[in-house]
């Protein structure tokens, strides 16, 4: 019974999911307030079953507008979800070009900065223009995207490492004279 119960709290939480491809506010709120209630019930929504119910919605050909405020919502609600968000949904959200839709791209940059520096490997796998939109957006994560470049060893990486390295450091900008490496 038990398991049956998560399967189908998965099932309820990505269903709602596949009937939001409207772009009525409306609708928005309505699917908005039942995501909310589902994060309510942290016994039957756990972070496993939003685990799940995350992977199986960037799966979707067209990703909903409210979708990453809730993985938003998912990490303020359980931190554990932080690696499995930077490791497995931002990568596949870079693969879907997720800043050719505005409103999921201004997401995409909040969840960036509230997850760093978890968030700094799928940074490396951005195309170098939204590299520096993220970093104009975010302005703080210039320090610790460059400190996180600086701790990765360059002189070990292969060469598209050292490529998109280089293009991030050109997007995060020159460092300005009398600061240290350390700042």
């Amino acid at each position: 019974m038990t398991m049956t119960l998560y399967k189908d709290a998965r099932l309820f939480l990505t269903y709602p999911f596949t009937l939001a491809r409207t772009q009525h506010r409306a609708h928005r709120v309505a699917l908005t307030t039942a995501i909310g209630i589902c994060f309510s019930m942290t016994t039957v929504f756990r972070s496993d079953v939003l685990a799940t119910s995350l992977s199986r919605i960037t799966d979707l050909p067209t990703l909903p507008l409210v979708f990453l405020r809730t993985t938003i919502q998912a990490v303020s609600t359980y931190k554990s979800l932080i690696p499995f968000i930077a490791n497995n949904i931002l990568p596949k959200l870079v693969t879907k070009k997720v800043w050719e839709q505005p409103p999921l791209w201004d997401g995409f940059t909040r969840l960036v900065k509230m997850i760093a520096p978890h968030s700094f490997g799928c940074v490396l796998q951005l195309p170098r223009e939204e590299m520096k939109d993220l970093v104009k957006r975010q302005p703080a994560l210039r320090t610790g995207l460059r400190g996180f470049l600086e701790g990765k060893g360059m002189g070990q990486a292969d060469l598209d490492q050292v490529s998109l390295a280089r293009d991030l450091v050109l997007a995060l900008g020159k460092r300005k004279k009398g600061t240290s490496r350390r700042s």
